[in-house]
């Protein structure tokens, strides 16, 4: 039989093919706002085929991971989903997170009746997070201390976090203020729009606070209204001045008639007593210490006013005066003296004097910003720019061959003198500098070449020559000094120019002594022994020429040579060159003697690299061909010859080597030379004249009268000239004779006070009207008021001697 079997269906709602997931939305790369934050979404949808007619049940889950770790709401991470939509926010975004991957992964959750999707878990695309880097300051301004009549740099090295500076953009600020590139009030701004601000300060800018005022007197004769009168006139015309009473012994404070209003002026201060010393220097006042002088600005005015009326007379503080105008001249404090009318003490005080009223210093600082860093703009530190009277600084700066750097300052404020030697800076910085930084600095140079060396056999090597010398180092004009770092002979030039040498003492032979080297215009000793060195001979001033002789030391050592230049045979010492002939320089079409720019420039080194750490000043010097090693090569034991202007011959079969011989151009002054005098190794000292004189009378005007008058410096002695008016050159009128340690061949004159010598007449516009030389060393000079006809003796002037 045949049958048939039938299998009956179930009906059932159970979807057996889950929904396929996809994006609608997928993350796209996103770049962090400016506001700091960055967005990512993800809209995905699930979705059965058509041809069932099935309806989605299900919802979405979503995880959002960074760089494939999955991440939550947290700090800087937030995360929102609704439905088939969600979002991924970063906001204070790390730096470390700047280009990752964000991607999303959908998880389908189904309904009761569903499957899983068939794709489930699905992954998004992966888009890169990029932020918009922070601007950061690398490098803040520095604080400046600077001269009336230089200039101060400010500069900042900022960049964006990711190491780029394209876009950033400057605005400097100078107490609170934008600035253009311009001139205000004697500063001149430049760059105000870059990395680096220049401030030229005028040498007319306002230095020092208000002044300062000081009255000597041990009591006041006329009646209390007048006191009180004069006091109230005086803080009236003046509120910021600080007053001081200095009350000679004998007196209590109630003899000067104080007025309440002066008790209670917070800027008067209670009469101090001082000794009535009578020119002993032992019983002296310190009048400085006692007015707080320390904290004044150097530049401050002060104004001195001593009684002079009888109970109280100069000559009875005259110990005490000396030393209150010394300190107050080492300090840079301006002292306007006058003798006190009438017994008066306020009144004398009551006039114009060159004085701020406010303070030099100003604040700086720098915005930088760029259009798209979430914290534009960023503000540097803020700054301090302070102005100082013109100081007697010498920078210091040495480079080796392979261009290292190192830079000192010296304030001879703060320094009676410096020794330079090769300990200074090490024996690898061959190339030593320096120039005035603030103001012509008129320099007393002692040079000490070395000595050569001993012999073990007992024997001496020759003593370094010495002299010392004088010149004006002109601010921002580049020295050159040669022989330091080595311990040889000393080469100074100004410029490319040689000026000044001073020669090596001759190495001892094992049968002799060294010859001794010269100073300046001083040949070189010879050597001892049957066969010493030829000592180094001697150059007339100013007759070095541009070809030279390399010693024979350098013999078969195959340098190059310029036309001309050749290399002595031994044992023969050598002859330097006028003039440095340094490669680099001479192939840019630059003449050995001259300066290397028409403007200020940094240092270029041998191979021509600039040394950005250097100074930007007047440079001429041309390294690497200087002709400085002139030595005398030894012979069979002999000694070396000692370098110099011309070097010493070595000697021969254990006989010394001769030393080097000295040299100027006659540019410079040179009050002391000799032969040997140094006995180790090269060296410089250094000092700084301060050339200026003072002029203090009493109240009548006459040469005899004269209260204090003293010069410093390059002047030997001055006294006052005759006692009436007169036209300038006549000897009957007013004029001094002055006598300078040196012959000059003319000087240049500055008067540096507005007031007469009796501290009348207050003339900005008073100069020297004629000056006529006497003798090799004798000065007459006539000074007259700004009309051009009244001439007259002067509170201040300096003075400086011309070659």
């Amino acid at each position: 039989m045949i049958g048939f079997h039938f299998n009956r269906s179930v009906s059932t709602n159970l979807k057996l093919n889950g929904p396929t997931l996809a994006y609608l939305t997928q993350p796209v790369d996103t770049t962090e706002s400016i506001t700091g934050v960055a967005t990512f979404t993800g809209i995905a949808t699930a979705t059965y085929p058509s041809s069932t007619g099935d309806v989605i049940e299900g919802t979405f889950g979503f995880h959002w991971y960074l760089d494939n770790t999955e991440i939550f709401n947290s700090s800087g991470i937030t995360i929102v989903s609704s439905g088939n939509i969600s979002t991924c926010t970063f906001s204070n975004i790390p730096t470390t997170s700047d280009g990752k991957l964000v991607k999303i992964i959908t998880d389908y959750i189904p309904g009761a009746s569903e499957s899983n999707a068939i794709n489930d878990d699905l992954s998004s695309n992966s888009a890169t997070l990029t932020l918009i880097p922070g601007i950061q300051i690398i490098a803040q301004p520095q604080s400046v201390e600077v001269a009336a009549g230089s200039n101060a740099i400010f500069s900042v090295d900022a960049q964006l976090e990711n190491g780029t500076t394209e876009g950033l953009s400057y605005q400097w600020y100078i107490d609170n203020q934008p600035i253009t590139d311009s001139t205000s009030s004697g500063y001149t701004y430049s760059g105000s729009g870059t990395d680096t601000l220049t401030v030229d300060v005028g040498s007319d800018v306002s230095i020092g606070g208000a002044a300062i005022c000081i009255s000597v007197i041990d009591e006041s004769s006329p009646a209390a209204s007048t006191t009180l009168s004069d006091w109230n006139s005086f803080r009236s015309n003046y509120p910021e001045r600080p007053f001081w009473l200095l009350q000679p012994t004998g007196y209590s404070p109630v003899n000067l008639k104080l007025p309440t209003s002066y008790e209670n002026d917070p800027l008067a201060n209670y009469p101090q007593t001082v000794n009535r010393d009578n020119g002993n220097a032992g019983l002296r006042s310190d009048w400085f210490d006692m007015c707080n002088l320390s904290q004044a600005t150097s530049g401050t005015s002060i104004s001195l006013a001593i009684d002079n009326s009888g109970s109280t007379t100069i000559s009875q503080v005259q110990a005490s005066l000396d030393l209150f105008l010394s300190k107050c001249s080492s300090a840079g404090l301006v002292v306007y003296q006058v003798t006190m009318s009438g017994e008066r003490w306020a009144v004398d005080h009551n006039r114009f004097l060159p004085e701020s009223g406010t303070t030099s210093d100003k604040n700086i600082y720098v915005e930088v910003s760029h259009p798209q860093s979430f914290n534009s703009p960023l503000n540097s530190n803020t700054v301090s720019m302070s102005v100082v009277a013109p100081r007697p600084i010498v920078r210091f700066e040495s480079y080796t061959f392979n261009n290292l750097y190192q830079s000192l300052d010296i304030n001879f404020n703060n320094n009676s003198s410096y020794t330079l030697d090769s300990n200074t800076f090490g024996s690898t910085y061959s190339i030593i500098q320096f120039h005035s930084t603030e103001k012509n600095n008129i320099l007393n140079i002692g040079m000490y070449a070395s000595k050569g060396t001993n012999n073990n056999n007992g024997y001496s090597g020759g003593n370094g020559g010495f002299s010392t010398i004088k010149f004006t180092a002109v601010k921002d004009i580049e020295y050159t000094l040669i022989g330091i770092s080595n311990n040889s002979s000393l080469f100074l030039y100004r410029g490319s120019n040689l000026i000044a040498c001073v020669g090596a003492g001759g190495n001892a032979g094992t049968s002799g002594n060294g010859g001794d080297g010269g100073g300046i215009n001083i040949p070189g000793s010879d050597g001892g022994g049957r066969q010493g060195g030829v000592g180094g001979t001697k150059i007339n001033t100013g007759t070095l020429s541009l070809s030279g002789i390399y010693g024979s030391v350098y013999e078969n050592s195959g340098i190059g040579l310029y036309p001309g230049d050749s290399i002595a045979n031994s044992p023969d010492g050598g002859r330097t060159i006028s003039c440095t002939k340094g490669s680099y320089w001479i192939d840019q079409g630059i003449a050995p003697c001259s300066d290397n720019s028409s403007s200020d420039i940094k240092f270029v080194n041998v191979d021509g690299t600039t040394i950005t750490g250097s100074s930007l000043i007047k440079r001429g010097f041309k390294p690497g061909y200087t002709i400085s090693n002139t030595s005398g090569l030894e012979i069979n034991n002999g000694g070396r010859g000692g370098s110099g202007a011309t070097g010493g011959g070595g000697g021969i079969s254990g006989s010394g080597g001769g030393g080097g011989s000295g040299y100027t151009d006659g540019s410079i002054i040179v009050p002391t030379s000799v032969l040997g005098g140094s006995t180790g190794s090269s060296k410089i000292i250094m000092r700084v004249e301060n050339t200026e004189f003072i002029h203090f009378y009493d109240n009548t005007v006459r040469p005899a009268r004269t209260t204090s008058l003293t010069g410093t410096g390059n002047i030997v002695s001055i006294s006052p000239q005759g006692t009436t008016g007169g036209s300038p050159g006549n000897t009957s009128a007013k004029h001094y004779l002055i006598t300078m340690d040196a012959d000059y061949s003319s000087l240049t004159i500055n008067v540096t006070s507005d007031l007469t010598a009796a501290g009348r007449s207050s003339d900005p516009n008073m100069s020297a009207a004629s000056i006529q030389k006497q003798n090799s060393t004798q000065w007459k000079v006539w000074f007259v008021r700004g009309n051009g006809t009244s001439n007259t003796f002067v509170r201040e002037a300096s003075i400086i001697g011309n070659i």
